[in-house]
């Protein structure tokens, strides 16, 4: 057939069929509905095209769209109902091409949406790595993990030792919830999961915490408009004061002594010594360390407020570095671990088999960060300021350091005792003169013999 002579005709299948390219792209137009036609390109190529104006009048705006290649299943009979209902709406202002590109849009972005399971990435990936200190990395990291966010595969890219307790994977909560879409995350769902974990009220509400940040960034990146997780209440949680006496401290380390883990025993004693946090400790460094200003530099990549600390040492903690360095165990760590060149991952198993050992018991157990508050007890019942402890352990909120505040106020007690004494003494000398005052000798009365 080739080009039509005219280029209005009636368009069946037939007839398209039949239309031959030619080097220039043609339209033929139907005659049975107006704007409604055919573009045959030089390929080969055959696709129904429709104008029309949204509105009436001459200002109404014109629009032109494709209405899909002619096929099998798109024939010129349901393209030219379409393009009727097209101009249909089109009359009463509405932009049916428009319409579909919107629906297009909203379509694939429901399509596109991020998971759960990306958000966990994303929010490792982009926000903790870049912001939080190596051990909130790795508390964070866990976590994800125990709610059902991340796999393990993905958590020993990071942590290749990482060995989940027995029964973690059947309490992973959020598990089935790691290819929901972001936005069809709700209230309930986060509720669902604080409320299997209330037994372990103080782990719940950190994951809440956790997830509450998420949806946070998740606000910022424009994933969703609202956080789910922000009116979920707190389950209640009791601080934990543990601080070791001095005779625990003697039979902890008498205990810590029998241990063969020279490195991780000293890593401990270290911690009891500096009161440093224990990933600080592990990850202490030569060149952190001055020996002869008898000073430790705490770089902000290892220290939880991210910022550079310089606490001196005292004449144990420098002579133990300088055993220590004497036996030139590592260039780099002041605790090596294993793997050469890396630092000591851990001290569970050894402080655990020492307290043990040591017969130590106590209601709320003995942990590493016992050491912390042992140190921190300590200064605060030899008579140092709250600022100044706050400042050897690193606490950028005075209110971390007012917990010791009780334990401040012992010596103080023990001064203001002595002018009790004083008091007392004095009150009870002035009352027995005062009684002594008292007693009046009166002349016997004269008698008529």
């Amino acid at each position: 057939m080739g080009r039509p002579a005219k280029n209005s005709i009636r368009l069946t299948d037939d007839r398209i069929r039949k239309m031959d390219p030619e080097q220039k792209e043609y339209v033929v137009w139907d005659t049975e509905v107006k704007g409604f036609g055919v573009r045959v390109r030089p390929n080969g190529g055959r696709f129904f095209t429709i104008k029309y104006s949204v509105g009436k009048g001459r200002e109404a705006p014109s629009r032109k769209a494709s209405l899909g290649e002619h096929s099998k299943s798109n024939t010129a009979a349901k393209a030219r109902k379409i393009a009727e209902e097209w101009k249909a709406e089109a009359r009463f202002g509405k932009d049916p091409y428009q319409q579909m590109v919107t629906a297009a849009k909203e379509e694939k972005k429901e399509r596109e949406a991020p998971t759960m399971g990306k958000l966990a990435i994303d929010y490792f990936e982009r926000h903790a790595l870049k912001n939080k200190s190596e051990k909130s990395c790795d508390e964070d990291i866990k976590n994800l993990y125990r709610i059902g966010l991340v796999d393990l595969d993905y958590v020993r890219q990071y942590y290749g030792n990482y060995k989940p307790q027995p029964g973690a994977s059947k309490k992973r909560f959020m598990k089935h919830l790691n290819n929901t879409k972001v936005v069809d995350i709700t209230v309930r769902d986060i509720e669902d999961l604080h409320h299997k974990m209330k037994e372990s009220p103080y782990l719940a509400n950190r994951l809440v915490a956790l997830l509450r940040k998420m949806f946070n960034l998740s606000i910022r990146w424009e994933w969703q408009e609202s956080n789910p997780a922000s009116s979920i209440n707190r389950y209640h949680e009791d601080a934990r004061e543990r601080y070791l006496s001095e005779e625990e401290m003697a039979r902890l380390f008498d205990a810590l002594n029998n241990q063969n883990e020279t490195v991780t025993v000293n890593a401990v004693k270290m911690m009891f010594l500096t009161g440093a946090r224990k990933t600080e400790t592990l990850r202490m460094a030569w060149d952190e360390i001055d020996l002869n200003e008898g000073a430790w530099t705490k770089l902000s990549a290892h220290t939880k407020q991210k910022k550079t600390q310089r606490v001196p040492l005292s004449p144990p903690a420098l002579q133990m570095l300088n055993d220590i360095k004497a036996e030139n165990l590592d260039d780099r760590w002041v605790f090596p671990g294993r793997v050469k060149g890396m630092p000591l991952q851990d001290i569970k198993k050894t402080f655990a088999a020492a307290v043990k050992e040591s017969g130590i018991t106590h209601p709320l157990g003995t942990r590493p960060y016992d050491s912390r508050h042992s140190y921190a007890s300590i200064l605060a019942g030899s008579g140092l300021s709250l600022h100044m402890i706050g400042r050897l352990m690193g606490h950028t909120q005075a209110g971390t350091t007012q917990r010791y505040a009780h334990l401040a106020d012992d010596p103080l007690r023990a001064a203001t005792a002595k002018m009790g004494e004083v008091f007392d003494r004095v009150t009870d000398k002035s009352d027995q003169e005062n009684q002594e005052a008292d007693i009046i000798d009166f002349p016997k009365e004269r008698t008529n013999d």
